[in-house]
């Protein structure tokens, strides 16, 4: 009874937090480089993804004859920051493999840093926007804090995925208000 009692005590106490995540991606290249950027590519689009397309289509006139012809072209993106990242490649038979780990534990801390920063920047840039009267000197300011802005949000997505929601960091302004001042300047 004792020792059982020990041990449930033991495994409470050792236990990993419940609310820790690990993200993980896997990418496999012929070469080593091109297996970790394959992983680095897998985890940021397991968080999020930007997909763009293209489609074109044209009529010919060939030898009195119409032709149609149709392409599409789909591109699928992620530009999140990975920070805190654990990366282990190995050498296959044929090619390199690679798994990229982000765990809450040691990404967390370094993306509510760099979101104090980008928060710190983005106020300290918006104050020189009030200050600021012609419309030339106020532009690249706007430019600036719309850029930010964005890194913000991506930084603030990743914090996301690895489930942390206390302590943000919050903007008192946001990306709608900055690009009605840029389209008035």
């Amino acid at each position: 009874m004792i020792l059982s009692i020990f041990t449930l005590a033991l495994l409470l106490l050792l236990a990993p937090p419940l609310s820790a995540i690990e993200l993980v991606g896997e990418g496999h290249g012929h070469t080593r480089e091109q297996a970790k950027q394959e992983a680095l590519s897998d985890l940021s689009q397991s968080i999020a993804t930007e997909v763009k397309s293209v489609h074109t289509g044209w009529k010919e006139l060939l030898d009195g004859k119409y032709s149609e012809d149709a392409t599409q072209m789909v591109r699928v993106e992620s530009r999140l920051p990975l920070l805190g990242l654990e990366t282990y490649v190995l050498q296959g038979v044929d090619e390199w493999d690679a798994t990229s780990f982000l765990r809450t534990e040691r990404a967390a801390p370094l993306y509510r840093k760099r979101l104090i920063q980008l928060q710190q920047e983005i106020e300290q840039t918006w104050s020189l926007v009030q200050l600021t009267e012609r419309n030339a000197e106020r532009e690249p300011l706007l430019q600036h804090t719309l850029t930010k802005l964005e890194d913000f949000k991506r930084h603030m997505t990743v914090m996301l995925a690895l489930e942390e929601r206390e302590n943000f960091p919050e903007l008192n302004i946001d990306e709608a208000e900055v690009q009605g001042l840029l389209w008035q300047a």
